[in-house]
């Protein structure tokens, strides 16, 4: 299925659903729990999820060792999975901008929370290496889900007749560097200043992202007006979402480095 996903072709979630009651005799929501238990899996292996399958903990030992051993076995998984990351970030073109959707953003299942571990798991990639440290690291597809942003912001703007301050949208990241704490300062219809800060993805919404310290606390100092946009599924047909406010607020954060010296 994950397969299937990633190189766009045809999935049908209720017939595989319907495939697996018949193959094991569980029921239509069973099957649909165990796929979200396997959706909380491949997260903790660092592993592109399936959209339409929110991560639930709780899982079996035995699922995580089956999970291990699948993918172990079937290498198109981590050919398909590497060629997605690796394939070349589409140039920005117009046409990108009005094939863009808007979504809500993703929510956990209250069940999830209660199953939650007190402290997260530890990413432990499969595949070699983590995709959400991947999609930080490559500034060409940090840049085009920048200009898409801006574009999306300027159209916003353009249709409801504020022209002027479409004309005003400021690429920060590009025309003053990095270290703002946000990528583009754009406005609401109001005038009022709407700071932007974009993470982009290849990959599927419940996909994590890195935030670093000096995002987090400009979110908290421009909270009123902070707004992460977090673009996936980048390429002809690009999705995104928005999150108000303070980052340790609209996220859970976890701390994965620290900052050392010798005592």
């Amino acid at each position: 299925m994950l397969e299937l996903e990633l190189t766009g072709r045809a999935l049908n979630k209720a017939a595989h659903n319907r495939a697996i009651q018949q193959l094991t005799g569980r029921s239509k929501g069973s099957v649909e729990f165990k796929h979200c238990n396997i959706s909380a899996l491949m997260k903790e292996f660092g592993l592109p999820l399936i959209d339409g399958y929110k991560p639930r903990s709780n899982a079996q030992d035995a699922l995580r060792e089956t999970i291990q051993r699948h993918v172990a076995q079937r290498a198109s998984i981590a050919s398909t999975v590497h060629a997605v990351g690796d394939s070349p970030v589409l140039a920005f073109s117009a046409s990108l901008v009005s094939s863009t959707e808007e979504v809500r953003p993703p929510t956990k299942e209250k069940s999830d929370r209660v199953y939650e571990r007190p402290t997260p798991s530890p990413i432990v990639p499969l595949l070699g290496f983590d995709y959400a440290a991947r999609d930080a690291a490559n500034r060409s597809l940090g840049f085009r889900g920048e200009e898409l942003i801006l574009a999306v912001e300027h159209k916003r703007l353009w249709e409801a007749g504020r022209r002027t301050l479409a004309e005003k949208l400021e690429h920060v990241s590009a025309s003053q560097g990095d270290g703002f704490g946000y990528d583009i300062h754009s406005y609401e219809e109001s005038g009022a200043d709407r700071f932007i800060e974009v993470k982009t993805t290849k990959f599927g919404v419940h996909t994590p992202f890195f935030v670093s310290a000096n995002e987090e606390r400009v979110s908290g100092e421009k909270h009123s007006a902070y707004h992460l946009f977090r673009v996936f599924r980048f390429g002809p047909t690009p999705k995104f979402f928005v999150l108000h406010g303070r980052l340790s607020i609209a996220c859970e954060l976890t701390a994965i480095s620290y900052r050392a010296e010798v005592r």
